[in-house]
């Protein structure tokens, strides 16, 4: 049997990122290539559709009140029988296992543990399942459905938008249930609002205005004018572009 992974690394505490071998790669593609055939994502799981996080933000441009919520540890979270269970439907049990045990390896702190790599081919789509068929995918879903909330999912970074505060406060707790009863830990230190701004993937988000934190901005600033390769400076201008047209112009003035 050939090793899945060539090396691991930790990002950050509790965060491993795998390195995985050109045959688990192979088999990873293989892999997301059933999946994608046999489930569509829902529409507001902007990680797996054009525009990625700013477009989920730009989804909640027309409400006044956000809630931005962090999943800790998701694909750690997302163990080998949770991915047996939400394939076994499409696929039967033989190769829904199969394709789990191809799929996940050991945890590095937990002994007995097997979960979805952060790196591998398959881990994001695999990850969105499981979220979806969880407990609070299902209530995000039913919020999502509702003409009075806008919702969005970006990996693990979930933002809900709501007209007023007093909405989403009684959504809260109903978040907080669902995520513990789908053994999802909220990661509170990264919780925001609900308030009339959040910030998420380093942009402020507010009634009908991006804009990019400033201290990413700063780095951009620095980055841009002290560059050399124009390709890198036209990417940099694009980025902020897509984010805010002032903020973009002021970058290239």
């Amino acid at each position: 049997m050939h090793p899945k992974w060539i090396h691991r690394f930790e990002l950050k505490p509790g965060k491993w990122v795998f390195h995985p071998s050109a045959e688990a790669k192979d088999a990873g593609r293989k892999i997301k290539a059933e999946v994608d055939a046999v489930w569509t994502p829902p529409d507001y799981f902007y990680h797996l559709r054009a525009g990625g996080h700013v477009r989920a933000l730009q989804a909640h441009l027309g409400n006044s009140s956000f809630l931005h919520l962090d999943i800790r540890d998701f694909f750690g979270s997302v163990s080998r029988s949770r991915v047996t269970r939400c394939l076994s439907t499409c696929f039967g049990y033989s190769r829904a296992r199969e394709m789990a045990n191809n799929s996940t390896v050991q945890h590095p702190m937990v002994k007995g543990k097997y979960m979805l790599p952060y790196g591998f081919v398959q881990s994001p789509i695999l990850a969105s399942l499981a979220f979806a068929n969880s407990a609070l995918g299902t209530r995000i879903g039913q919020l999502a459905a509702d003409p009075n909330f806008a919702v969005s999912v970006y990996v693990d970074d979930i933002v809900v938008s709501s007209r007023d505060d007093a909405s989403l406060a009684e959504r809260l707790p109903e978040l907080a249930i669902a995520a513990t009863r789908s053994h999802f830990e909220l990661n509170e230190a990264k919780q925001e609002g609900p308030a009339s701004r959040v910030t998420a993937f380093n942009i402020d988000l507010t009634h009908a205005v991006l804009a990019l934190h400033q201290d990413r901005l700063k780095v951009f600033r620095d980055l841009f004018n002290s560059s050399d390769n124009e390709q890198q400076k036209n990417g940099i201008l694009g980025y902020v572009l897509s984010v805010n047209t002032a903020q973009a112009t002021e970058l290239s003035s």
